[in-house]
């Protein structure tokens, strides 16, 4: 799916020397740095889920 998104000039420099540095497209680019946001989320949200409940087992 296509999408537009705006960038301030200063992300767009830096993320074309990212994608240079890279050897990547600004596309490939951009999908790269959403799933790795998304992969981090996903990692923090696991271990919040790890430890639910353990302050109230630790605390009768």
């Amino acid at each position: 799916m296509r999408t537009i998104v705006d960038l301030p000039a200063e992300q767009l420099a830096a993320l074309d020397v990212w994608r240079e540095v890279h050897g990547v497209s600004r596309a490939e680019a951009v999908r790269q740095a959403i799933a790795h946001l998304l992969s981090a989320e996903t990692t923090a949200g696991s271990a919040i889920e790890a430890t639910r409940g353990l302050w109230a087992a630790a605390n009768p």
